[in-house]
């Protein structure tokens, strides 16, 4: 299977399934990145959204906002997210994956890629072929039932 095929099911997967922890994060440890999966959660919403509010990341995360700002502070503060307040409301900030977070996804990506090709080796290139486009169907059908633009 193609390297792109792997990204891609990877990249459908965690955009498909950010409460599958248990699965997911078996494999990798979060904490040797320093990171909580909350955290990770965040940094993956974000990518996915490209610029949150904190009340927009708070439901997408699936807690309070105070929360969510308390999720945030410490990814701000390493340089994976920048906090930008608008300039019409002061109350308000969002916040955006930075170059550092992009480039931090892109290297836990490579972690993901290599096992989730492990998984898909046992099989077939024709089932590999179906898993893929059966996980863009439900990435598209999923958007289209969350009412997000489903062509990306």
């Amino acid at each position: 299977m193609s390297s792109d095929h792997i990204s891609q099911i990877t990249t459908a997967l965690l955009e498909i399934f950010p409460d599958y922890s248990h699965y997911i994060n078996s494999f990798i440890n979060l904490r040797q990145y320093n990171l909580t999966k909350t955290q990770w959660k965040a940094l993956i919403v974000t990518a996915h959204a490209k610029t949150l509010s904190m009340g927009e990341l708070a439901e997408k995360l699936g807690v309070s906002p105070e929360q969510a700002s308390r999720t945030a502070a410490p990814l701000v503060k390493r340089g994976f997210l920048e906090r930008k307040t608008n300039l019409y409301n002061q109350r308000q900030v969002h916040i955006s994956l930075s170059r550092e977070g992009y480039d931090f996804l892109q290297e836990l990506k490579k972690v993901y890629n290599s096992f989730i090709s492990r998984s898909v080796d046992r099989l077939s290139p024709e089932e590999r072929e179906e898993f893929a486009e059966a996980l863009h169907t439900v990435v598209r059908t999923m958007k289209k039932l969350l009412h997000e633009n489903p062509e990306t």
